[in-house]
């Protein structure tokens, strides 16, 4: 499978620990990075930014809709959305998965492809205003197309869905894409979180709260073992009483005396050695 990989700024350490995590995990992996930094690698297929243009990035720019923060993450992340679509272009790739640069996975795509719906964009959700870039897969452009102008669309509306959904503030790209969401549900396939006790094999994926849970989030903010009831997530084990472990180099929940394997781990805290899979190698030095 295709994975692509975004980061905007010097690159952290840690992005060789994701990568070399990809290419232990799914042996068909084809790994395709775009960033300020070059990634100069036989495992990598690199591009820069200003290698990317598009009608979306520019209406994006054009309507510069965090001109006033000083943090220039939100403005990245969602300009992300739309680079996205133009790497897709670039490589002539059609289908790929995307998570963001601090995600381990524990599964090949192989093995997780009949949880994901073709022609839809498969995404997690973490609360009722946020989807997440923990793990995803565009299966189809065409669809992906639909929902970058979706955004767009909504962009250019804003002011009414920053006072409908979130008292006047600004959004961020996650509640951007839960608007489109809201706009168009039959472009959409939310990925599994919480087993339903109705299948006898369940595979999760993790949006951030296994990772916070199980790795932390930030030493300034939390630190690890904790829930928040806002979140989909953190709202049912709290009610129920569900385990989250780590065990053999697997990410775990233990549900109503089941055991279900976790996709993925969103490495908030950003400590991603701890929490290889159990073939990782080193593949980039």
């Amino acid at each position: 499978m295709n994975y692509f990989l975004h980061y905007s700024g010097k690159l952290p350490e840690y992005h060789k620990i994701t990568i070399n995590n990809i290419l232990s995990v799914d042996k068909d992996a084809k790994i395709y990075f775009c960033s300020d930094e070059k990634i100069d690698s036989k495992y990598v297929t690199h591009c820069y930014p200003d290698q990317l243009n598009n009608e979306f990035i520019e209406m994006v720019s054009k309507i510069n809709y965090f001109k006033d923060e000083k943090n220039q993450l939100w403005n990245t992340s969602l300009l992300r959305i739309y680079y996205l679509f133009e790497m897709a272009k670039l490589f002539s790739v059609d289908k790929f998965v995307h998570f963001d640069l601090d995600v381990m996975i524990y599964e090949p795509f192989d093995n997780i492809k009949d949880n994901l719906i073709e022609s839809k964009f498969n995404i997690t959700p973490m609360t009722e205003l946020d989807l997440i870039f923990g793990y995803s897969y565009v299966s189809s452009l065409e669809n992906y197309f639909e929902i970058c102008s979706d955004t767009i669309e909504i962009l250019n509306n804003i002011n009414y869905f920053e006072k409908k959904f979130y008292n006047s503030k600004k959004v961020n790209e996650m509640m951007l894409l839960n608007f489109a969401l809201m706009k168009n549900p039959n472009n959409f396939h939310l990925l599994t979180t919480l087993p339903n006790f109705n299948d006898n094999e369940v595979l999760l994926f993790d949006p951030a709260q296994y990772g916070h849970h199980l790795c932390g989030v930030d030493k300034k903010l939390f630190v690890k073992n904790t829930f928040e009831e806002k979140q989909y997530i953190g709202r049912e084990i709290l009610e129920k009483g569900y385990k989250v472990k780590f065990k053999n180099n697997q990410p775990l929940l233990f549900a109503n005396g089941k055991k279900y394997k976790i996709v993925n781990l969103h490495v908030h805290k950003k400590n991603l050695h701890k929490f290889k899979s159990r073939t990782y190698k080193c593949l980039l030095k």
